[in-house]
């Protein structure tokens, strides 16, 4: 049985082609696809969990097309828990965004640690 050293170059020529092919044939997911992955895997379960305990919105207690809201929100890296989360009808979780948000990206920046369900349930509040 004959024995062939390979040359150094012949090695690395070796590894660049089988790193070329691998490259083809595993593609590396978007961020958004990540993102869509993620909340689809964990949102869908927490909602069927929260509809079965209480079917109403949080805030103003209507039962139409309730919508998951995320109070400690994924944009912040935080990850989607049922204790994390709420039910809301589409006009209050409409609102709620659109009043609170900057004031929640600017507490986030702040004091990243801050206890946002407590916060939420202040806030609420104000939209009634």
């Amino acid at each position: 049985m004959e024995v062939r050293f390979l040359h150094i170059l012949e090695v690395t020529d070796m590894a660049k082609k089988c790193k070329r092919k691998n490259l083809r044939k595993v593609r590396k997911p978007t961020t958004n696809q990540i993102k869509q992955k993620r909340l689809r895997s964990g949102s869908s379960e927490i909602k069927r969990i929260l509809l079965a305990i209480n079917p109403h919105c949080d805030i103003c207690g209507s039962g139409d097309n309730l919508q998951l809201h995320h109070v400690y929100l994924i944009r912040h890296g935080f990850k989607s828990r049922i204790d994390r989360c709420v039910l809301l009808c589409p006009q209050c979780h409409h609102a709620f965004h659109k009043r609170w948000d900057h004031y929640l990206d600017a507490v986030y920046r702040e004091r990243p640690e801050t206890d946002f369900m407590r916060i939420y349930q202040i806030l609420k509040g104000s939209l009634n």
